[in-house]
């Protein structure tokens, strides 16, 4: 998709992606999308915008499916749950959940970028950058190392261990309603004045 093009994917059917997509310019997604074959890959670039106007689900049929955002990766519709399921989401642009909730079973791959408001239940995440929104953390270790902005809120929540294997500063708020273990040598945790 070319800069300032737009591909609308819409309906109430799945739209089946047999194919590596590049947008350069906007996509909206409001029906179910699934990448079919092996090694599927959509490459939201920098300056790019992908829209999801509805609670819908973006899903892998096969495997090695991988998101790519340096661009904004948005949700802006539906007051329910966007689920990626059986796809990997590697982040380094602003992942931005404007209305209802992003659901992961899978990983995110976070280096760089900016998070608002999203529900982590992968069983690993590797991050790097800053968490600015309200990110729901229910499941899983992270990787990596990241940041709370001082407007971000981590919820550590739900009834089974989380491991922080990567450093975490937080200059935000973090509330802890479940156990959480440490992993790996050095491990720092790091709540900053006025969090």
């Amino acid at each position: 998709i070319s800069t300032g093009a737009t591909l609308a994917i819409s309906g109430q059917e799945t739209k089946h992606m047999w194919c590596n997509l590049t947008n350069a310019g906007t996509i909206t997604l409001s029906s179910p999308l699934e990448f079919d074959d092996y090694d599927r890959q959509l490459m939201n670039a920098a300056g790019a915008l992908f829209d999801v106007q509805r609670d819908v689900g973006i899903s892998g049929g096969w495997s090695g499916q991988r998101f790519f955002n340096t661009g904004t990766f948005r949700k802006s519709g539906g007051t329910n749950t966007l689920t990626l399921s059986a796809v990997t989401f590697a982040n380094s642009g602003l992942l931005d959940i404007q209305s209802g909730t992003l659901t992961l079973d899978t990983a995110l791959a976070m280096n760089g970028g900016r998070i608002h408001s999203i529900l982590l239940t992968t069983g690993h995440s590797s991050l790097s950058g800053a968490l600015v929104g309200a990110v729901n953390w229910t499941n899983g270790t992270m990787y990596g190392g990241f940041a709370v902005a001082t407007n971000g809120t981590l919820a550590v929540s739900g009834p089974d261990t989380k491991y922080l294997n990567c450093n975490l500063t937080n200059a935000g708020t973090i509330t802890l309603s479940s156990p959480l273990g440490f992993v790996d040598y050095d491990r720092q945790f790091r709540n900053l004045a006025g969090a």
